[in-house]
């Protein structure tokens, strides 16, 4: 950017530059700081004070939007409570019988979420245990890969359990071997390993087991009218999209008084909400894209 005898047009590039790079937010807190920018402007001032505001707004949308905020508040309650405690234990084991669609992976973000006042990393890359897998060396490889930054941070690592017989005796084996002294005195920080199977029974014992997730429609109620409500839409369409999600999702036959979810249309209907948002946030083109989702 060089427009010495062009203020306006060197600050129009510089915005468009700091656009494109996804530096906005940083430009701005640097015009307003208090030492190196312009803080007495009292045109500016005004500008970036909305400018944070509606970001805020914005950031808040999307973070709700996220799948793993659908209705997973107990499940991480009862994980929480069980991390705090601890009694400073470095090796802890969270087991959930439900391996179904991206519910592992959407349970392991909100759980970082809740933690992200500490230092801890997620390692998004599942460990996969199933009848394909010879011995359990490599999983143990990967672990060990991550051992000086466990110096540093906690690390929620996830396992996913194909359900075979089989499968039993190598999760066991797995968790012996991190189990051991040895592994322990290796590490500094916890290591939180969150497993997941369809079978209840296959955990090892001295695991923490929590219930599966049961999604049901008091649950859609509740999100699409917390989403609609920061996306400003009116009632009407609020009540549509919460019955199309329920009836997408619903299980056939279901009791209807519990309306049990299935947990895989859920997460799909939430995906594709997303998609059509992120093309257009108008409730009309919305609820018309939505309505003609089979």
């Amino acid at each position: 950017i060089n427009h010495p005898n062009n203020l306006e047009q060197a600050v129009f590039e510089l915005v468009n530059w700091a656009k494109s790079h996804g530096k906005l937010q940083e430009l701005i807190n640097a015009v307003c700081h208090c030492e190196y920018g312009n803080p007495g402007n009292s045109q500016l001032k005004p500008f970036c004070q909305q400018y944070s505001r509606s970001q805020s707004t914005e950031n808040k949308k999307w973070h709700l939007l996220n799948p793993c905020q659908f209705d997973l508040s107990q499940l991480v309650t009862e994980s929480l409570n069980y991390l705090y405690h601890s009694n400073g234990n470095k090796l802890l084991g969270i087991a959930v019988p439900c391996n179904e669609s991206d519910f592992p992976n959407y349970f392991c973000q909100r759980l970082i979420y809740k933690l992200r006042d500490t230092k801890i990393q997620y390692l998004k890359a599942p460990i996969t245990i199933n009848p394909r897998l010879s011995n359990i060396n490599g999983l143990i490889y990967l672990i060990e890969k991550n051992i000086k930054s466990l110096q540093e941070f906690d690390i929620i690592l996830r396992v996913q359990i194909d359900s075979c017989p089989e499968n039993y005796k190598k999760l066991e084996q797995f968790w012996q071997e991190i189990s051991n002294e040895k592994f322990q005195k290796n590490i500094k920080k916890r290591l939180i390993i969150t497993m997941f199977c369809n079978e209840r029974n296959i955990f090892p014992k001295t695991v923490e087991v929590i219930e599966g997730p049961k999604f049901q429609s008091g649950d859609v109620y509740d999100w699409v009218i917390e989403v609609a409500r920061n996306l400003e839409w009116s009632n009407d369409v609020t009540q549509q999209w919460t019955k199309k999600f329920i009836d997408d999702c619903c299980y056939p036959n279901a009791d209807s008084k519990k309306q049990l979810l299935d947990i895989q249309n859920v997460y799909f209907h939430i995906v594709r909400a997303i998609d059509i948002l992120r093309t257009n946030t108008s409730e009309t083109y919305f609820i018309e894209n939505m309505l003609q989702m089979d």
